[in-house]
């Protein structure tokens, strides 16, 4: 039962994630029609100009760094097949968003951070 528990747990939170990427789908395509940060001050931008209010943690690219060179976290890349090759970031796991309900409570570390991106 506590197995259970656990999976059912960690599967909330993944989903929380990916719910998170789907709100911000529109004003993400919105903000890329005003003005466009060059591509360093993209990479290294520290915080959401917003705070969300869906109660998923944001974390910055430095913290994100900190936390994989101390091998607390891992990068999930939920977007399609075709983004995925075109690019994604170095020792991504790769599990598309359609995917995650069902492969990520047996692929995915519960000791870690998992931090996902989807654009």
């Amino acid at each position: 039962m506590t197995k259970a528990k656990g999976l059912l747990a960690m599967t909330l939170v993944v989903m929380a994630f990916l719910i998170s990427c789907t709100a911000r789908k529109d004003k993400t395509l919105e903000a890329r029609n005003a003005e466009k940060p060059s591509s360093v001050e993209r990479e290294t931008q520290a915080v959401p100009a917003e705070s969300p209010s869906d109660g998923v943690k944001r974390v910055t690219v430095e913290e994100l760094q900190a936390a994989l060179a101390r091998g607390e976290a891992l990068v999930l890349d939920v977007r399609n097949e075709a983004q995925y090759r075109a690019g994604h970031i170095a020792g991504a796991k790769w599990i598309p968003y359609t995917e995650v309900g069902e492969r990520a409570p047996r692929l995915l570390p519960r000791d870690k951070l998992i931090v996902t991106y989807c654009s």
